[in-house]
């Protein structure tokens, strides 16, 4: 076998091995709904209530699917073993402005852009009443572990693990307070929202 040959064999294998060991396949028909809701973000004027509601719903359930979360793990990692965290960061930067991706040292934190929602609300309409609190932090079904955006709420506070926080009472009970006064403002899928936000801000504070 002569040099040249046996070069191209040596590249051929090395693009098979780095081919082989990717765990990435993008899910098409998840990132283009990502891509449409990010299309209506970008191109529309204020929105009314009630599509902003059904908008945000689309959004929250994306963010926090086992199905994008593995795509972002797949992507980290990736990233790790190539050394290579461009493809990472773009697809990052693809799911903003509706969902925030980070990439903290031993955890990936997902969750939806809430102010991209309160920029598209009517002032003074149901929704930004909403969305003027829940950017403070909310969460989906009262537990800690499931937050609904990316960022830790206000009420807590990384400890020295990035994968754990823990939640300061006095914030907790400040914020509890606004959720209450928007509570009777509120219906479907705000109204839900604001319903497990004050449950899990309720056993925070016990």
């Amino acid at each position: 076998m002569t040099l040249k040959r046996f070069l191209i064999v040596l590249l051929l294998l090395s693009a098979l091995s780095a081919f082989a060991g990717t765990a990435f396949t993008e899910d098409t028909e998840l990132w283009a709904e990502i891509d449409r809701i990010n299309e209506i973000l970008d191109g529309s004027g204020e929105m009314d209530s009630e599509t902003l509601e059904g908008l945000f719903q689309e959004t929250v359930e994306i963010a926090l699917s086992s199905e994008l979360s593995q795509q972002i793990e797949d992507l980290r990692t990736d990233a790790f073993e190539t050394d290579d965290y461009d493809e990472r960061d773009d697809y990052a930067d693809r799911a903003y402005d509706a969902i925030t991706v980070s990439f903290l040292g031993e955890s990936n934190a997902i969750g939806v852009n809430t102010a991209a929602f309160m920029d598209m609300s009517v002032p003074e309409s149901e929704a930004y009443v909403f969305f003027l609190v829940a950017i403070g932090g909310f969460y989906v079904d009262g537990e800690m572990q499931h937050i609904g955006a990316a960022e830790l709420p206000v009420w807590m506070e990384r400890t020295e693990s990035s994968a754990q926080a823990k939640v300061d009472p006095v914030k907790a009970e400040e914020w509890l307070s606004y959720w209450e006064s928007i509570y009777p403002s509120l219906d479907g899928y705000f109204l839900s929202i604001a319903d497990e936000t004050i449950a899990g801000l309720g056993l925070s504070i016990e």
